[in-house]
């Protein structure tokens, strides 16, 4: 049985003095307003190898996506998504782009241009979508996500690709739960990478994604997509759907009932 008490009768039950109260509910605002945000569990898609375009998600609404460039920043369209250009200097600690902020417990930076092929498959891909994989960032650890809404459906996409090594290194991205991508699938030159999507409901206003290596040194990331994918609520100029109007007429039936009962 689940017992609900007052502020009052709490007050009363601890033998609170009224003077003191004032300064206990601010200390208490203060603990819950200071306690660390913890990231939700994203649950991911299976890694899935790089085709096309068509890679890069369109669902629901973008919030933020980027790449990784060379000291000039380009930015890039890839199937109708723009992806801004990042430019990472060398030896950095971290890195700030709009909410999201890549870091790492040391200097890293940018591996530029050395992650894309003259050599097919790499080479059959749009003019855009090799420049998103043609640069990726190395020696980072966890990326921040901030600005988030508490309850809200986020989406996260990121990819791994490294077309001119012969790389076969991989990357896992945890945010409790873990993918692991490979940057080269074929082992070859001109070899593709993967991405992987995951979703999440924001428990705080904050996200952080933690990347590791796995046989490398250091974890490759070229770019990454945010983007809201909350349903849709009905509202103002939103029909109701037909399911919906015997229950609602029901509803309404016994609330005019209680008030002129007991109101």
């Amino acid at each position: 049985m689940h017992v609900r008490l007052s502020i009052c009768q709490i007050v009363a039950t601890l033998r609170i003095r009224p003077a003191v109260l004032p300064a206990l509910l601010a200390g208490l605002l203060l603990a819950c307003t200071a306690a660390p945000a913890r990231g939700a569990a994203i649950t991911w898609s299976a890694a899935q190898n790089i085709s096309g375009d068509t890679d890069v998600s369109t669902t629901g609404t973008r919030v933020g996506a980027f790449h990784y460039s060379p000291p000039v920043s380009t930015d890039v369209t890839v199937n109708g998504v723009v992806f801004q250009g990042v430019s990472v200097s060398q030896f950095t600690t971290s890195v700030t782009s709009g909410n999201f902020t890549l870091a790492g417990s040391g200097a890293f930076g940018l591996q530029p241009g050395i992650t894309g092929s003259l050599a097919a498959p790499f080479s059959g891909l749009s003019t855009d979508y090799r420049g998103l994989l043609n640069t990726s960032v190395a020696f980072f650890q966890s990326l921040t996500i901030s600005g988030l809404t508490v309850g809200a459906q986020y989406q996260f996409e990121w990819w791994s690709n490294d077309s001119l090594r012969n790389n076969s290194s991989t990357t896992v991205a945890t945010a409790v739960n873990s993918v692991t991508l490979i940057p080269d699938t074929s082992g070859t030159a001109g070899g593709l990478g993967q991405f992987a999507i995951g979703t999440f409901t924001a428990d705080a206003t904050s996200q952080v994604v933690a990347f590791t290596p796995n046989g490398a040194l250091s974890p490759n990331m070229n770019a990454f997509e945010l983007r809201d994918v909350t349903p849709a609520v009905v509202g103002a100029g939103v029909p109701l759907p037909a399911a919906l109007w015997p229950g609602l007429i029901t509803s309404a039936g016994l609330a005019r009932f209680a008030l002129r009962r007991w109101g």
